[in-house]
C-alpha cells in the first residue's frame, strides 16, 4: 500500500505563510476598530489626565487645552478650575468672564450641543447629591467617584461652549475596586472634553449679499427685502452692522439697549435707556482679522409689537466653527448664528 508522504519543509514555510497574513490581517482589524478622535464642529476630543488640584486652584483653558498660570486667575485667559471637589468657572463672583456651568444627565456621546440657558455662573453644582457630579461614600471606604452620565456643560469664559466628562479623580485613574481612600492619591482630575456648538434660534443668517437681511423676532426667522417698508421685522444684518426697524432705519417702533452681564442673567428688560441704533457688538483681532462677539453684552430689543427679546450674537461666521488658530481666510464671515427669547416686560 502506498503511503502519502508530508514535505515538512514545505509545510513549515505554509504555516509560516498563512500565520503572517492573520496576523497582518488581525493588525489592520484592530486599526480599523480602534476609534480616533474626529473633527467635529468644535473640534477633536482632548484626554486631560493628572490635572493636580491638590494644591489650591489650579485654572485650566478649554479653547486652548492648556493649564493657565495663578496669576492670571483675574483674567479671561481660564475657563474652569478645579480645588479638591470644587470646580468653578471663569463668571459670576469666580471670575472676570462671561463663564457659566450646568449639568446634564446624559452620556457624553448624547451632548452634542450645549443648552443656550440654565447656567451657573460661579461653580459646578456639588453640594446636593445627586445633583452634582461625583458620589462619595461617606460609611465606608470614603472614595469619590464621577457619576456615570453626568456631563458637565461649560460656557467659558468667552461665550463659547463645551462638555466635560471626569473619568477620574484619582492619579494615573486607577481601579478603585477593594480600594480605600489611604490608598490612592486624591485631587488628580482626568477628563474629556470637547468644544461643541450651541443649540442656536438663529442659524446662519446670511448677511454676505451686499444689502439688508431682515430678523423677526417673534418667528425667529427672515422676512422678504420686499417687506423692507413694513412692521414685519425687527433687525436687519448687512455684514457686521445691524440695524433696526425704527428711527431713521424702519418705519417701525423698535428700540433697542446693551446690558451688561451673561445671557442667563437677563429675566426682565430694563425700563429706560433704548434709542434706535446698535452700537458695535464685536471686537476685531488685527492680527488675524477675526471678529468675536464682545464678552458680557446681552442686546435688550422692544420688537415690534411691543414685546422684548434678549438677544447674544454667538457667531458672525459659518456653521459656528471653532476659532483657535484660525485665520480670516480660512472663515466664511457675514453668517450669524444667534440665540434669542422673549423676556419679562420692565417692572412699573
Amino acid at each position: 500500500m502506498k503511503m502519502n508522504t508530508i514535505n515538512t519543509t514545505t509545510s513549515i514555510k505554509t504555516l509560516f505563510v498563512v500565520l503572517l497574513a492573520l496576523l497582518v490581517f488581525s493588525s489592520c482589524k484592530k486599526d480599523e476598530d480602534t476609534p480616533t478622535p474626529e473633527d467635529g464642529n468644535g473640534g477633536p476630543n482632548v484626554d486631560v489626565k493628572n490635572l493636580d488640584a491638590s494644591d489650591g486652584y489650579v485654572f485650566y483653558s478649554l479653547t486652548t487645552g492648556t493649564e493657565v498660570s495663578k496669576t492670571d486667575s483675574n483674567s479671561t485667559q481660564w475657563d474652569i478650575a478645579f480645588n479638591a471637589t470644587t470646580i468653578i468657572i471663569n463668571g459670576g463672583e469666580s471670575g472676570p468672564g462671561a463663564g457659566g456651568a450646568l449639568l446634564l444627565n446624559k452620556l457624553y456621546d448624547e451632548v452634542t450641543e450645549a443648552p443656550k440657558s440654565g447656567y451657573d455662573g460661579s461653580q459646578v453644582p456639588k453640594n446636593t447629591y445627586p445633583d452634582r457630579w461625583y458620589s462619595y461614600n461617606l460609611g465606608g471606604n470614603h472614595l469619590i467617584k464621577p457619576i456615570p452620565g453626568k456631563i458637565i456643560v461649560v460656557r467659558t469664559a468667552d461665550g463659547r461652549y463645551a462638555k466635560i466628562e471626569i473619568i477620574s479623580y484619582y492619579q494615573d485613574i486607577p481601579d478603585l475596586t477593594g480600594k480605600a481612600s489611604s490608598d490612592v492619591e486624591p485631587r488628580f482630575y482626568s477628563f474629556n472634553f470637547e468644544i461643541i456648538p450651541v443649540e442656536a434660534d438663529v442659524e446662519d443668517l446670511d448677511a454676505s449679499t451686499g444689502v439688508n437681511t431682515f430678523l423677526s423676532l417673534s418667528t425667529e426667522s427672515t422676512v422678504a427685502t420686499a417687506d423692507s417698508n413694513s412692521t414685519q421685522w425687527d433687525l436687519g444684518f448687512n455684514g457686521s452692522k445691524i440695524i433696526v426697524n425704527g428711527g431713521a432705519t424702519g418705519p417701525g417702533s423698535v428700540e433697542v439697549q446693551w446690558v451688561d452681564g451673561t445671557y442667563d442673567d437677563i429675566q426682565n428688560a430694563p425700563f429706560t435707556g433704548y434709542s434706535t441704533t446698535v452700537d458695535s457688538w464685536y471686537d476685531y483681532d488685527p492680527a488675524t482679522h477675526i471678529i468675536t462677539p464682545k464678552i458680557g453684552k446681552v442686546l435688550i430689543i422692544k420688537d415690534t409689537n411691543g414685546d422684548y427679546y434678549k438677544l447674544q450674537i454667538v457667531s458672525y461666521y459659518k456653521g459656528n466653527p471653532e476659532l483657535e488658530g484660525k485665520s480670516y481666510t480660512e472663515l466664511s464671515s457675514k453668517h450669524y448664528t444667534i440665540i434669542l427669547e422673549e423676556i419679562a416686560a420692565p417692572a412699573v
